[in-house]
């Protein structure tokens, strides 16, 4: 579709016509957070179709946000026993190539929910690689301040920078100068390592964490 049309108006008539074009018997919905809708989500709670679909964390209410990076209560597929994230060898080669998940009850509406919440020590290690990238350069950045400029990309190496106005004693004139953005870096490394969908799906968490690590592989490859 056009660029500049809006891709949640368009998905329903597209889906009906690969339902209807390759006489799908069972139709499971995978789609990121923008085409996630209350809307898209309902369409596909009907007959034999289903959905999985990328759900954000930084986005959930504080207390699902709080439940969903708990560090316990998780559990490595094909195992009921719970573990705590934290006690994770992550050097040990199965650990690190190890999906963990944890299961959250959501209800939307008259919809009944699940949102599934991995944490892969492989995907954390990938963060950690590009964000000391971004890091990297925006210290780049400070050294040459005239090279300072805040891009809308939610990956500019620019939001790691903050100005801080100093004021020398007996001095009027404030001087400002760049810092590297501690705060802001703590906050995003909170989310390495996990990942959300929120699903209809019953019954079956290892298809769907497949599913799930497909997807972020992609976005690795990219």
């Amino acid at each position: 579709c056009p660029g500049n049309q809006n891709e949640q108006t368009t998905l329903k008539p597209l889906e009906k016509k690969v339902i209807q074009d390759f006489e799908c018997g069972e139709f499971i919905f995978c789609s990121d957070a923008g085409l996630g809708s209350k809307a898209n989500r309902y369409f596909n709670s009907f007959g034999n179709r289903a959905y999985v679909i990328t759900h954000s964390l930084k986005k959930m209410k504080k207390e699902d946000r709080d439940v969903a990076l708990n560090p316990t209560q998780f559990k490595a597929p094909g195992s009921d026993r719970m573990i705590d994230i934290r006690t994770l060898d992550e050097t040990d080669e199965k650990v690190f190539n190890t999906i963990y998940y944890k299961e959250i009850p959501l209800v939307t509406g008259d919809m009944d929910e699940t949102v599934i919440v991995t944490y892969s020590p492989k995907y954390k290690a990938y963060q950690k690689k590009i964000r000391n990238r971004q890091i990297e350069r925006a210290e780049k950045m400070i050294q040459n301040t005239g090279k300072i400029r805040a891009g809308k990309n939610q990956n500019d190496p620019a939001r790691f920078i903050k100005k801080v106005s100093i004021t020398g004693e007996g001095e009027i004139a404030e001087k400002t100068i760049y810092d590297l953005n501690e705060e802001r870096i703590a906050e995003e490394s909170q989310y390495d390592g996990f990942y959300a969908v929120v699903t209809n799906l019953e019954g079956d968490v290892e298809e769907i964490l497949k599913i799930n690590k497909r997807r972020w592989e992609i976005e690795e490859n990219f």
